[in-house]
């Protein structure tokens, strides 16, 4: 048997995880003790605490809490994802069913609706107008 070190395996912490570090080091504890809680190296440690300004605003700015996100990347049209949230929102509250597919048809017809080159507060006024009628 070799002496070498087993190799750890790759995890890819939550938000709300890396938000609990965060938290963990604003309170002085050691890196160590929960790099090896958590199942990462003290590299993966510096990292998020290079980036908890990005973490804290993300945390702060969602709706719902970090949930089970791993990643803090926005969405590729923001304005229909905000357009077509605020959709579903109206819809739940009136009762209405809403199944996948009625989605997933929804955020279509908005994404076809919505060309490239216009963009702004026209746009976004654009897609509530359609998705609410």
């Amino acid at each position: 048997m070799s002496s070498q070190a087993q190799k750890r395996k790759h995890k890819t912490l939550t938000i709300k995880e890396k938000s609990d570090i965060l938290d963990r080091l604003n309170r002085n504890e050691s890196s160590s003790s929960f790099a090896s809680e958590y199942g990462i190296g003290l590299y993966t440690i510096y990292d998020i605490k290079k980036n908890h300004e990005k973490i804290k605003n993300f945390v702060s700015t969602t709706d719902c809490g970090p949930g089970k996100r791993h990643t803090l990347k926005k969405a590729e049209h923001p304005e229909v994802e905000e357009a077509l949230y605020m959709w579903f929102l109206e819809e739940r509250n009136r009762h209405a069913s809403i199944s996948g597919p009625k989605l997933a048809m929804k955020a279509t017809m908005a994404l076809w609706h919505t060309s490239a080159d216009v963009e702004g507060e026209g746009n976004v006024c654009f897609l509530r107008t359609f998705l609410f009628t």
